[in-house]
C-alpha cells in the first residue's frame, strides 16, 4: 500500500498540489498506527509460537520423565519378583532337605530294626540249635555259629 504525500506536480501551481500539513500529520499518524499494529500482531504471533513450542517441549520432557519413572518402577518390580522367587525357592529347598533328612533317618531306623531283627533271629536259631545239640566239647557254642 502506497500513500502519496504529494500529488503529482502539474502546471497549475505547486500550492494546490501540496497537501496541507494536517493531512500529512494525519497520514503519518495512520502509518505509525499501522506499523505499531503490525508490530503488535507480529509480537503476538511470536509469543503464541513461543508458548506452543514451550508447551510442546515441556510435554516431551514430562513424557520422558514419566517413561523413566515407569521403567524404573518396572525394573524394581521385576527385581522384587526375582527376590520373591529366590526366597520361595530357598524355602522349598529347605523343606526338601528336611524331607530327605527325615527319610534318611527313617531308613537308618529301618536298617537298625532289620539288623536287630536279623540278630534276634540268629540268636533264636542259635539258642534252638544249642538246645538240640547241646554244648560242644569245651562247653561252648560252636564257633561257626557265632555272629561276626
Amino acid at each position: 500500500m502506497y500513500i502519496t504525500l504529494f500529488a503529482p506536480f502539474n502546471n497549475r501551481g505547486a500550492s494546490r498540489t501540496k497537501m496541507n500539513e494536517m493531512e500529512v500529520e494525519r497520514q503519518i499518524e495512520n502509518m505509525c498506527r499501522f506499523i505499531k499494529q503490525e508490530a503488535e500482531e507480529k509480537a503476538n504471533e511470536i509469543q503464541v509460537s513461543a508458548e506452543e513450542e514451550f508447551n510442546l517441549e515441556k510435554l516431551q520432557l514430562l513424557e520422558q520423565e514419566k517413561s523413566k519413572i515407569r521403567r524404573e518402577y518396572e525394573r524394581r518390580e521385576a527385581q522384587a519378583e526375582v527376590k520373591k522367587k529366590i526366597e520361595y525357592s530357598k524355602q522349598l529347598n529347605e523343606q526338601r532337605i528336611k524331607v530327605l533328612v527325615a527319610r534318611e533317618n527313617a531308613i537308618q531306623v529301618g536298617v537298625c530294626i532289620a539288623e536287630c531283627a536279623q540278630a534276634m533271629r540268629v540268636h533264636k536259631l542259635c539258642t534252638l540249635y544249642m538246645k538240640r545239640q547241646g554244648p560242644g566239647r569245651n562247653g561252648r557254642m560252636p564257633s561257626r555259629l557265632v555272629p561276626a
